[in-house]
Formats: C-alpha cells, structure tokens, sequence
C-alpha cells in the first residue's frame, strides 16, 4: 500500500490526467452553454391552444407534440400538451422555463395515443386512434407554422 502512495507520477500519467481534467471542464462549458440555448431564453414563444378530433368527436388522451422542424431553421425546445375530455390541449414549451406556448416558426406535429398505453382492463388494449405516421416526426403529415401570440390550432386526425 505504502508503494502505492509513494509511486511517483510518470510524465505521460500526468500529462493523460491533464488532458482527462481539460476535456471534463469543456464537456462541461458545452453542456451548460447547450442547456442555455435550449431554454426559452432567446425564444420567442407563441401560445398555442386548439383541438383534437377523430371522426368529428373530441380525442381525450392524446399527447400532441410540437417539434421545432429544422427544415424551417426553427429552433428550441419541443412543446407538448394532453389533451382533456373535450379535445382541447394548452401547449407548454419543454425548455426550462416550462412556459405555455411553443417556440416560434415551423413545427412537425405528432400525435401519441395514450389510451391503450395506459389501458389496464381484462383482454385486448384498444386499438391506436392514431396511424404510425402520425407518431413519427419524419413522416407526420402535420405541419403548423407558429406566430407570435395566441393562436388556435385544431386538428382532425381523420386528415
């Protein structure tokens, strides 16, 4: 053990343990520096509210997401919101300041059932109100434009 305690440092340890130091402090700086560009610091954010229908009927339990579409060169957090026993839904824009609304510009919008997630009964769960494309923000043919402000955005999720 005393040898252990005693063991001189070679130059390359020392020089390894320097360098292992250095890019831990600029992993570091990059994280808090991403962290305060994902906030709603330096985002302009527009209130969103709307409605979720399926087959002219309200959807409750739909997690609607909004997802900063790169294509438009918007940026930011993405926002979410479920929707209640009506359809309705209130985003809230996931950066951290939690605001109500979503980042300004274009957004790719999907659509989770949570029904038969959270279903709990005897047999089979019910079947998905929404498609597979509507879950995948590559392939949802849902996209809004954001403004500044309050807006409704409604959607049908028939088409």
């Amino acid at each position: 053990m005393v040898n252990q305690i005693n063991r001189k440092v070679s130059q390359p340890d020392l020089n390894r343990n320097m360098l292992c130091g250095r890019s831990l402090m600029l992993g570091l700086a990059l994280s808090v520096a991403s962290l305060s560009v994902g906030c709603g610091g330096g985002v302009e954010i527009g209130q969103v509210t709307g409605v979720v229908t399926k087959g002219g009927e309200p959807a409750d339990s739909i997690l609607v997401n909004f997802m900063p579409d790169p294509e438009t060169g918007t940026e930011g957090a993405m926002s979410s919101a479920i929707t209640d026993d009506q359809g309705r839904y209130e985003l809230t824009y996931q950066g951290e300041t939690k605001e109500k609304g979503a980042a300004v510009g274009g957004h790719r919008v999907i659509f989770n059932d949570l029904v038969p997630e959270n279903f709990r009964g005897r047999g089979r769960p019910p079947a998905p109100r929404v498609s597979v494309e509507m879950m995948d923000p590559s392939a949802t043919p849902f996209r809004r434009e954001v403004k500044p402000g309050a807006q409704q955005l409604d959607f049908d999720l028939d088409g």
